[in-house]
C-alpha cells in the first residue's frame, strides 16, 4: 500500500475537519427582526463594528428552511434582509413569484443571461460590413495567396465599401447588391469581376456567421450572378499586330515592350508587372511565370523579337529587380493599349 498516499489523505481530512470546527465556532445571533440570524467575522470590520453575515429562516411546506444572503460589506443590512424575507413570505401567501432565494437567484440568472444575449444581438445588428471585412481580410491573408487577398482588397476599396461598407450587416439586402452590380456594369467591368465582388461579399457573410458576429441570412444567395462571356470578339492578324506595335512604340517604348510580351508570349498584364530579371532564362529562351492565373508556375517561350527587346532593356535596368517597377508604367500600358486598339479600329467600342 502506498504510505505516501495515505499520509496525504489523512492530511487532507485533517484540514477539512479543522475548517468544519472553525465554522462550528461561529456564534449565530438573532437579529431584532424575527427570522433573521447573523454571525460576525472574527477579524474583519465594516464601519465601526465587525462585519455581519446574514441568513433568513422561514417555513416552506411545513419545513424550516434557512438560506444565506451575504455580508454587510457586500451591501446587505438588516432592513434589506427583512424586506427580502417579507417578499418571500408574501409570495407564498399570494402564490405569485418565487418563494425561495434559490428560485429567485435562478430567475435573476436567467434574466441576466437573456439581457446579455439581447445586448450581443443588438451589437451584432449594428456592426457594419466594413468592420467585419477588416476582420475577414486578416484571416484571408493567412489562408489565401497574396494575389487573391489583394484582389479582394481592391474590389472592397473601390466598389464594395463605397456602396455598402457603412451599412449594418442586417440591413444589406439583395436589392443593395443589385445596385452594386449595376454600378459595376455601368463602369464596364466584366461579368467575371462582378461575380468576384459578389463572392467576396458572400465570404464575408459566411465568416461573420462562422464566428458568431452575425446570425442573419446571407443576401448573396438571392442575387443572380451575371452571365459570363469571356469569348474574344476576334484575333488580330499579323499585319494588325505589327501596326499596333508600331503605333505603341511611337507613343511609349515601355508600353510597346509590355505589349510585345503580351502578344508574342501570351503573358497577362499581371504576369508582365510581376516579371523579374531573374525569371528570364536567356540561355534556354524561356520566361518563368510565377503564380500564374491558375495558381501554378509555368514557362513561356521567348521569341527573337522579345529576346532582342529584353536584351536592350537589360542594358538600362538600373539595378532594378523587376522589368516594370513603376505603377505609372502599368497604368499607361492598359490605357494606351486599349486606346490604340480603338483608334485603329482593332476592337469595338
Amino acid at each position: 500500500m502506498n504510505t505516501n498516499y495515505l499520509g496525504q489523505s489523512r492530511k487532507k481530512v485533517g484540514q477539512e475537519w479543522d475548517k468544519l470546527e472553525q465554522v462550528m465556532k461561529y456564534e449565530w445571533k438573532k437579529a431584532k427582526t424575527p427570522g433573521i440570524r447573523y454571525r460576525e467575522h472574527p477579524t474583519r470590520k465594516h464601519g465601526i463594528r465587525k462585519d455581519r453575515y446574514y441568513t433568513i429562516r422561514y417555513k416552506l411546506a411545513g419545513k424550516t428552511k434557512e438560506e444565506a444572503l451575504g455580508w454587510e460589506s457586500e451591501g446587505w443590512n438588516e432592513s434589506k434582509v427583512a424586506a427580502r424575507l417579507h417578499e418571500l413570505k408574501e409570495n407564498q401567501r399570494t402564490g405569485d413569484g418565487e418563494v425561495t432565494l434559490s428560485d429567485k437567484r435562478k430567475k435573476e440568472e436567467i434574466k441576466r443571461k437573456s439581457d446579455e444575449e439581447n445586448r450581443i444581438k443588438k451589437q451584432q445588428e449594428q456592426v457594419s460590413f466594413n468592420e467585419i471585412f477588416l476582420k475577414y481580410i486578416e484571416l484571408a491573408k493567412k489562408e489565401k495567396t497574396e494575389r487573391s487577398y489583394r484582389t479582394e482588397e481592391g474590389l472592397f476599396k473601390k466598389w464594395i465599401s463605397p456602396t455598402i461598407g457603412d451599412t449594418p450587416m442586417k440591413n444589406i439586402s439583395p436589392f443593395a447588391l443589385e445596385k452594386l452590380k449595376d454600378k459595376m456594369k455601368k463602369a464596364n467591368l466584366s461579368p467575371r469581376s462582378i461575380s468576384y465582388a459578389l463572392a467576396v461579399i458572400r465570404q464575408v457573410f459566411n465568416y461573420a456567421k462562422r464566428f458568431e458576429l452575425y446570425n442573419g441570412d446571407n443576401p448573396t444567395g438571392k442575387v443572380k450572378k451575371p452571365t459570363e462571356d469571356n469569348r474574344r470578339d476576334r484575333f488580330l492578324t499579323h499585319k494588325e499586330v505589327e501596326l499596333l506595335l508600331q503605333k505603341l512604340k511611337e507613343s511609349s517604348l515601355t508600353v510597346h515592350d509590355m505589349a510585345l510580351l503580351s502578344l508574342h508570349c501570351g503573358l497577362r498584364r499581371g504576369e508582365i508587372i510581376n516579371l523579374a530579371w531573374n525569371d528570364i532564362d536567356f540561355y534556354n529562351g524561356f520566361l518563368f511565370i510565377k503564380d500564374a492565373k491558375n495558381g501554378k508556375n509555368r514557362k513561356a517561350i521567348m521569341t527573337e523579337d522579345v529576346r532582342f527587346m529584353l536584351e536592350e532593356r537589360k542594358k538600362n535596368r538600373h539595378k532594378q529587380p523587376r522589368l516594370y517597377y513603376s505603377k505609372r508604367q502599368t497604368y499607361l500600358y492598359r490605357k494606351l493599349f486599349r486606346e490604340s486598339l480603338k483608334r485603329w479600329d482593332l476592337i469595338k467600342e
